[in-house]
C-alpha cells in the first residue's frame, strides 16, 4: 500500500509540475509532436473507389486507439462506461515520458501491479514505453484488460458535452498490429493456408484504411480503432504461434489491383456465394464481384440459421401497427435481400432494405428467405456477415478439404488482383 501510493504521489506530483509548460488539450494539435505520419492525398481509380497510392510506403509505427469505446460496438472490446479512468500494468521495465520533449514525467524498473491515472492528472499527454506488452486495465470487465506491443499514449479529450475523458492510442509496428488482427478475426487453429489467407486480407484491409484515413485526415491522434468498423484488435491476447507463423511467412504481401492497394473486405461466411461490393456498399470494385463458391455450401457448420418473427414484434419493430404481411420484394443477384415490405391493410406498406432488417432482427446475414406461421413469420437464412470479398469459412474449407493454398484462395475471392510485398508492387 505505501508502494502504491509513493507512486501515484510522485506520478501526479510530476505531471503537474509538467503542466507548466506544456501544451493544453485545446493546442494539442499545434504544439504536439508526438508521431504523426505523413498526409498522402487520395487518388481515385476508374471505378470511383478510392484507393491509396501504389503499396510503395513502410507504414512502420501506426496508431490504434484502444479506448475508451463508445460506440455500439458488437466486437470483443464490448462498450466502457467509465472514461475518466484508466490504470496500466506491464511485467517489464517502462518510462513514461512528454511525448513533445521527451522529458521523462516517470520510470518503473520493476514489473508492477497497476498504475492508476485519472484524467485530472493528464494536463498534458503521456506516452507509456516498457520492455514487455502494456495492459490497459478497464473497469467494466477484467476479462478485456488487453495488453499490447509497441508503446501507449494517454490524452485528456473533451467530448461534445463537455465532459472530459481519457484516451490510449497503441502506436504499433504494423506487423505487429496484424500479429494480433490475425488471431482475433479467425481461430488459430485453423487450416495454415487459411490463416495465411486471412493474413494477407488484413494486411491489405489495414494498410488501406490506414492510409485512407492519414489522407483524409479522418481523426486527429490516431489513424484507426481497434473495433470490427475496421478490424478486431485485442493486442497480444490472442497471439498465437501458428497465426505468427502466418503472418512471418506472408511477411509485407498485400493485394492490389492495376497496380493499387485494394479495400479487401472479407465476411465470416457467404452461404455458397458472395455479393458484388457495389450491390452492399454502392461502389465498383471490380476485384470484388459475386461469384459462387466452388465446394457443398453444407461444409460450412453455421448454414441454415432461423430466425422466427411474431407479428408484435414486427410491428413494433417497423412502427407499422397490425402488421400481418412481410413479402421481400428485390433481391441482388447472390439472392441477398435488397427490399423487403412490411404490409396491413388498413395503415399500408412499411419498405426496408435487406440489410435494415437484418440488424432490426440481429440476423447473421441479408441472404433469407420468409416464410408464413400461425405466429408470424420464420426467416430461414444462410451466410454471416455482408457476404463481400472473402468468406472466412470459405477459406477455410478450401485449405483443408480442397488443399488451395493462400494464394489459391485469394484469387479466387478477389478478382483480378496482384499478391505483392509491400514496396516491390508494380
Amino acid at each position: 500500500m505505501v508502494e502504491k501510493t509513493k507512486i501515484r504521489a510522485t506520478l501526479v506530483l510530476t505531471l503537474l509540475l509538467l503542466t507548466a509548460c506544456a501544451p493544453s488539450v485545446g493546442q494539442e494539435s499545434a504544439n504536439d509532436s508526438s508521431p504523426n505520419p505523413p498526409r498522402l492525398p487520395l487518388q481515385k481509380d476508374l471505378t470511383g473507389l478510392a484507393l491509396m497510392p501504389d503499396a510503395t510506403q513502410d507504414l512502420g509505427e501506426v496508431r490504434i486507439k484502444v479506448f475508451p469505446h463508445t460506440g455500439e460496438y458488437t466486437g470483443p472490446q464490448g462498450r466502457e462506461y467509465q472514461f475518466s479512468e484508466v490504470s496500466l500494468s506491464s511485467a517489464g521495465n517502462c518510462q513514461f515520458q512528454h511525448p513533445s520533449s521527451g522529458a521523462e514525467i516517470f520510470k518503473k524498473t520493476s514489473p508492477f501491479q497497476k498504475i492508476h491515472f485519472k484524467v485530472s492528472d493528464l494536463q498534458s499527454p503521456v506516452v507509456a514505453e516498457c520492455d514487455h506488452p502494456i495492459k490497459v486495465i478497464r473497469f467494466n470487465d477484467a476479462d478485456r484488460d488487453f495488453s499490447y506491443r509497441g508503446r501507449l499514449i494517454l490524452r485528456k479529450k473533451i467530448a461534445s458535452d463537455g465532459a472530459a475523458f481519457i484516451e490510449v492510442v497503441n502506436l504499433v509496428h504494423f506487423e505487429d498490429y496484424i500479429r494480433g488482427v490475425v488471431p482475433t478475426e479467425m481461430p488459430s487453429d485453423w487450416h495454415l493456408e487459411a490463416l495465411r489467407a486471412q493474413t494477407i486480407a488484413a494486411r491489405t484491409y489495414g494498410y488501406f484504411e490506414i492510409l485512407k484515413s492519414r489522407a483524409e485526415h479522418t481523426y486527429e491522434d490516431f489513424d484507426i480503432d481497434d473495433t470490427v468498423f475496421y478490424q478486431a484488435y485485442e493486442g497480444t491476447r490472442k497471439e498465437d504461434p501458428r497465426t505468427d507463423q502466418a503472418v512471418t511467412s506472408t511477411l509485407n504481401q498485400v493485394m492490389t489491383y492495376e497496380g493499387r492497394i485494394i479495400k479487401a473486405w472479407f465476411h465470416s461466411d457467404a452461404g455458397g456465394r458472395t455479393e458484388d461490393a457495389k450491390a452492399i456498399f454502392g461502389v465498383d470494385a471490380p476485384y470484388c464481384v459475386g461469384k459462387v463458391e466452388p465446394f457443398d455450401p453444407a461444409l460450412v457448420p453455421l448454414d441454415p440459421w432461423h430466425r422466427a418473427v411474431s407479428f408484435a414484434t414486427l410491428s413494433n419493430a417497423t412502427g407499422l401497427p397490425n402488421a400481418r404481411e412481410l413479402i421481400v420484394t428485390e433481391k441482388f443477384g447472390s439472392g441477398r435481400v435488397k427490399r423487403i415490405e412490411a404490409f396491413n391493410a388498413a395503415h399500408g406498406v412499411r419498405g426496408f432494405s435487406g440489410q435494415e432488417l437484418e440488424v432490426m432482427f440481429s440476423m447473421r446475414s441479408n441472404y433469407f428467405e420468409v416464410s408464413h406461421t400461425s405466429y408470424g413469420f420464420l426467416l430461414t437464412g444462410k451466410g454471416f456477415g455482408h457476404g463481400v470479398g472473402m468468406s472466412q469459412w470459405g477459406a477455410q474449407v478450401l485449405g483443408e478439404k480442397k488443399n488451395w493454398s493462400a494464394h489459391d484462395i485469394l484469387n479466387f475471392y478477389y478478382t483480378g488482383i496482384k499478391i505483392c510485398q509491400i514496396g516491390h508492387c508494380s
